[in-house]
Formats: C-alpha cells, sequence, structure tokens
C-alpha cells in the first residue's frame, strides 16, 4: 500500500511539475495551412517514458523489497489441513495465498490458528462471536449498530433476513442459516474482542 501511494505521488510529481517545465515550444512545420500555432516539446522525446521507467523501478524495488522481507520473517510453522479456515478457502497450504506466516499464523495453547482476516479472500467477514457473513450484508450491520436500541428491532425486521454461517469454539461450522440482526448478538460483541481473532 505504502508503495503503492509512493508511486502514485512520484510519477504525478514528475508529469505535473517537473516534466512540463523542462520543454521549450519550438517553431515546426504545420500540417495545415489554416494552423496558426505549430510547434513542437523540445523535451518529449527524452521524458515520454521516464514516468513508466521510474514506476517500473518503484514496483520493482518493492517487489525485491516484500520478498526479501517475507523471506527473513517466514516460518516454517504450518496450520494442520483440517484447520477451518484452509477447509472453508479450499487450499491445502496457507503459503499458495500468503507471502509471510508473520500476523497470519499463531499459535494458540498447541493449536496452531490462522488470521480470520483471510476470510476476506472469499469476501466474507466475522461480525460476531458465532456468525460471519458475506461483505454485501456488513453495511447493514453497520446501520444497525448505530441505531439507538428502540430503533435496532425494527430495522432488523424490514431489512429482514441476512445468510450467515456459524462460528463455533472459534471454528467455522460448516453449516449456514438465515438469521436477522438482532439475532446475531451484533451489540454485545466489542469489535476488538474478535478483530484480530484468530480461528481453529
Amino acid at each position: 500500500m505504502v508503495l503503492s501511494c509512493v508511486n502514485w505521488i512520484v510519477v504525478f510529481v514528475l508529469e505535473a511539475f517537473i516534466f512540463p517545465y523542462q520543454n521549450n515550444n519550438l517553431p515546426n512545420t504545420c500540417g495545415l495551412a489554416t494552423s496558426t500555432s505549430c510547434f513542437i516539446f523540445s523535451e518529449v522525446a527524452y521524458t515520454y517514458c521516464l514516468s513508466a521507467v521510474v514506476s517500473g523501478a518503484i514496483t520493482l524495488g518493492g517487489i525485491i523489497y516484500i520478498s526479501v522481507k517475507s523471506s527473513n520473517h517466514s516460518s516454517h510453522s504450518k496450520p494442520p489441513e483440517d484447520n477451518s479456515v484452509m477447509k472453508y478457502l479450499e487450499i491445502n497450504d496457507i503459503y499458495s495465498r500468503v507471502t509471510t506466516s508473520r500476523g497470519c499464523v499463531r499459535r494458540k495453547g498447541k493449536d496452531l490458528v490462522l488470521d480470520q482476516g483471510l476470510l476476506l479472500m472469499k469476501n466474507v467477514l466475522r461480525i460476531s462471536q458465532f456468525h460471519m457473513t458475506r461483505l454485501s450484508n456488513v453495511q447493514y450491520e453497520l446501520v444497525y449498530l448505530m441505531l439507538p436500541k428502540c430503533y435496532q428491532r425494527r430495522f432488523s425486521l424490514d431489512v429482514g433476513t441476512v445468510l450467515v454461517f456459524f462460528i463455533e469454539n472459534d471454528k467455522i461450522s460448516g453449516q449456514f442459516g438465515y438469521k436477522n440482526l438482532h439475532e446475531l448478538g451484533l451489540e454485545d460483541t466489542k469489535i476488538t474482542q474478535w478483530h484480530l481473532a484468530y480461528l481453529r
């Protein structure tokens, strides 16, 4: 993300503030007899590809940086294939989806658990202790939480049921169903309790 922002800023500065002021207007032969202002820019032949070169260099530098950093912080900890997140993502090796286990894999007691943020690969987000749902439904949960308690149930009934996947003992159970918002325990769950949680 940081490198993407740096890349955009550098290219913008080059194109908006540096290259234009390096050019001088040179007289040129007009293509049409009716043309009155025929000129060319003096430095275009030298600067037209520099932005692409600089952008490519920054991108290549970012790839090298990420590769080196991931190799330095890589872990040999490999979650078991029966991990509920691995099953849900339908993968056998977590390293086929992530460059490093740092922040993704954690030891919890005797178990190796995975960051539930990986569920975003399938556009799914955990919204409470026992439920997760599609990202397209999260907007309704956010509105529900911002409403006064006296209006929450009414809003929940107006929205209707949403598809949720059930979580049991920090494991994706593989079962799903439809529930109203007021049945999901949204108001009883602090974001800080599950935002950084891990799943078995």
